[in-house]
This record gives C-alpha cells, structure tokens and sequence, in this order.
C-alpha cells in the first residue's frame, strides 16, 4: 500500500466555509440568513439539507441574503428549520486525484486541527461526509481494493465551521497501489 496522492505532513489551511441557518426558511423563502457573517458572499452556491441555493445580495457583512435562487443544480426545494447547517456548496478541495486505469484504491485517510466535515467526491458525485474528530487520523473509507475506471476523479473536500475555527490545518491521503 502506497500513497497515490496526499496533501503532505503540512496539510493545506482551510478558511471557514460552513455555517448553520438563523430561522427557518419555507420551500419557497428567497431569503436565507446565517449566524456567522463573512463566510459566504453573493454569488455562492450553498447546500441547506439537500437543496443548493445561490445566494443573492446582502447588506450586512454576510448574514442575511435576499433575492436568493432557490433549487439550484436541479435540486428540489424544501423547508429549512433553524440551525440547519449551511455549507459551501463546492467545499474546499484538499486534494485530487485522476486515476490511469491501473491504480487500485485502498482508503482515504483525512484529518485536522479541528472538528470538520470531509466529502469524498467521485466523478462528480459526492459520495461520503462522515465527520472527524480533531486531531485524530480517520481512515473513513477503509475498503477491498477497486480499480477506477481511467480518467475517473476523485476529490476529497472539506467545510469548517466558524465555530471550531476561523482558520483550520487540514490534511488527507489517497492510498492505492
């Protein structure tokens, strides 16, 4: 078992990308306010549940966004209760890794400083979010070898919540062979 891709002993330092929602929202609300400003700005796609919703213009630093797209990415429209979480819709990427055909996927090890949420997306689809706990190594998906078709890409992503962290070291690993 080697490494095929890893962001390094260092990891990468990741800014607060995720927040929870302050009241509830109907299914078809165009407003959408947040309890930590300066997190999202105009234009960003946030996922609330299982909706993406892009954001429209605010007036006061970042909490509250009015004029907002709802059910975007061809997603479905639905009531938010307050403190849902609200995260980046994109999160932020780790690493990537574009497999050649004859590389096998063994597991994914990702970890922090703080407590985070890890997606691990796969030919576009994100597959897992399973959290961690600080300063503990996951192995969150230990597997039976598989071999990725060529060309097909996985990312592994990350949201932080302003909660745990301003700013967070976070780290993760391909291993394959």
């Amino acid at each position: 078992m080697e490494s095929l891709v890893s962001t390094g002993q260092r990891g990468l330092t990741v800014a607060a990308n995720a927040s929870t929602l302050n009241g509830t929202i109907s299914a078809v609300a165009t407003t959408v306010v947040v309890i930590s400003a300066g997190i999202f700005v105009e234009g960003n796609t946030v996922t609330i549940d299982q909706e993406d919703i892009t954001l429209g213009p605010t007036a006061d630093g970042g909490l509250t966004f009015t004029a907002c797209t709802r059910q975007a990415n061809s997603t479905t429209g639905a009531i938010h209760n307050s403190g849902a979480n609200v995260r980046l819709a994109a999160g932020t990427q780790l690493l990537t890794h574009t497999f050649d055909g004859s590389e096998d996927l063994i597991g994914i090890h990702v970890g922090g400083q703080a407590i985070g949420m890890f997606g691990i997306e796969y030919d576009g689809v994100i597959l897992r979010l399973p959290q961690t706990t600080a300063f503990k190594l996951d192995a969150f998906c230990p597997m039976r070898s598989v071999t990725p078709a060529n060309t097909k890409v996985l990312r592994v992503l990350v949201w932080l919540w302003p909660t745990e962290a301003a700013k967070c070291v976070f780290w993760a690993d391909v291993m394959g062979s």
